[in-house]
């Protein structure tokens, strides 16, 4: 079968909807990419030392997307990041340490 709707869809498209600033991105990694990121930052006229980051997915899709995070330059204290898959497959990220602003 093929792929069915992105998880919490709606649930994103009314946080969207509250907030014009919000973006969500769905996709493999390659979909999420340096590039996307590049583009998504320029067109909202992002800083990316006080925009916060909320990134949930697979580990092989969550790396590539911290590689690019960090290849752009992205505070790491405004990325926050939620794993799924095996227990004990990822390390956790650092705790929010409230140097970004929200």
């Amino acid at each position: 079968g093929g792929a069915g709707p992105p998880a919490l869809k709606e649930e994103m498209e009314a946080i969207v909807q509250l907030n014009p600033r919000s973006e969500y991105l769905t996709g493999n990694r390659s979909v999420v990419s340096e590039q996307s990121l590049r583009d998504l930052v320029a067109a909202h006229q992002l800083d990316a030392s006080q925009t916060h980051v909320h990134l949930c997915g697979p580990l092989p899709m969550t790396e590539a997307v911290l590689a690019s995070l960090a290849a752009i330059g992205w505070a790491q204290a405004c990325i926050h990041v939620d794993f799924f898959g095996p227990k004990g497959a990822a390390a956790p990220m650092p705790p929010c340490t409230g140097a970004c602003r929200s």
